[in-house]
């Protein structure tokens, strides 16, 4: 049985995070990250963004399938009102309904906590991510084109919103 919960650093959570991360950092242009970071630098991570934001795990039988957070957009005060989400899942758990699940749960939780705008930023192409974005309500904004440069080319970034 599935359920959610919030990030343990103290845990084995973050090499688990590492694990689903890595073939989004090495095998694709998802993440601009050039390398994996490893269980510690996952767990700096939960332990800085939980502060102000969730950082939530899905799991089923103490397996993690997917996670999902927010942080913080830039950092000036007049942008405390809009944040940026982030999810990834796990490979074989893809297209079975537990990335909506989370990406929810998340924005669920935003919007208690005052959030005004919640911002989903997507490398292209990936249709797919545009798709649930879409399907979770979030409106197309810009596209910026050759932001990135990862795996021998410019990678466009597409930016979403939903309020």
């Amino acid at each position: 049985m599935t359920r959610l919960r919030l990030a343990d650093p103290e845990s084995s959570d973050p090499a688990a995070i590492a694990a689903i991360y890595a073939p989004w950092v090495l095998d694709s242009t998802v993440s601009f990250e050039l390398a994996v970071p490893g269980p510690d630098e996952i767990a700096r991570r939960i332990v800085a963004t939980s502060q102000f934001f969730p950082w939530l795990i899905l799991e089923d039988e103490g397996r993690i399938l997917a996670y999902a957070y927010a942080s913080r957009w830039r950092g000036r005060p007049a942008y405390d009102w809009i944040c940026e989400t982030s999810i990834y899942v796990a490979g074989d758990a893809m297209g079975t309904g537990h990335g909506r699940r989370i990406y929810g749960a998340l924005l669920e939780i935003l919007a208690a906590q005052g959030f005004v705008w919640a911002y989903g930023i997507i490398s292209l192409p990936n249709p797919g991510s545009q798709a649930f974005h879409a399907r979770m309500g979030f409106e197309h904004m810009a596209c910026f084109s050759e932001v990135g440069f990862k795996q021998g080319r410019w990678c466009d970034l597409d930016w979403w919103r939903l309020r």
